[in-house]
């Protein structure tokens, strides 16, 4: 097989890797009010931040399989001790740890900022942020394990209220930073560096 032909098929088989790479948002805390160094992840499709807003509402205890066209790819909660993470993804299940309620209105806002809130049961744990402009706090989070790791929770008798912090979108978060290439972004350029190196052997 030619070279040529070699090049072309493996850049088809890598489109699709480009093609399914999403927008991803991630907590940034400001102070130290409960619940302490908690996780929050989010990605998003492109298509759904290029539109500017996004709504869900996953009804609680529904026996739907899943949500995939929602524009909301995954959604990752934690805190320190937890042993199951909350973890929803659409396109693949629902809640991990079982059927869960979401209800989930955001806007995606200029520099790579969201607001709006969310509101998450997977029916371990449970988590509830509103944002005053871009601002979040997190109005209310508990789990049935526990959230002695966040300084707080039923088992200590402290509330998890408090904390403030943005969702902010990571690649405006490393603008400014030395930015690694993405493996199948190197992948294309190797496969095009190949492709040259075959023009040049042919014309000589």
């Amino acid at each position: 097989m030619k070279l040529a032909t070699l090049v072309a098929a493996a850049a088809c088989l890598l489109v699709p890797l480009a093609g399914h790479a999403g927008v991803i948002y991630q907590w940034r805390p400001l102070d130290g009010n409960p619940p302490l160094d908690f996780s929050l992840r989010l990605e998003f499709t492109q298509q759904a931040v290029d539109s500017g807003a996004l709504s869900v509402q996953l009804p609680y205890m529904d026996t739907a399989a899943s949500y995939p066209d929602s524009g909301l790819l995954s959604l990752q909660y934690g805190f320190p001790g937890l042993r199951t993470p909350m973890e929803y993804r659409p396109r693949e299940q629902q809640f991990r740890a079982g059927q869960g309620t979401l209800d989930m209105e955001l806007r995606f806002e200029p520099g790579g900022y969201l607001s709006g809130w969310i509101r998450a049961n997977d029916q371990n744990s449970h988590f509830i942020l509103h944002s005053s402009g871009e601002l979040f706090t997190m109005l209310d989070a508990n789990s049935e394990e526990g959230m002695e790791g966040a300084g707080c929770g039923w088992t200590m008798g402290v509330p998890c209220s408090g904390a403030n912090g943005y969702l902010q979108a990571l690649q405006q978060r490393t603008a400014n930073a030395h930015q690694v290439p993405e493996p199948h972004s190197l992948a294309l350029l190797g496969l095009g560096a190949l492709g040259l190196l075959g023009r040049r052997r042919r014309a000589a």
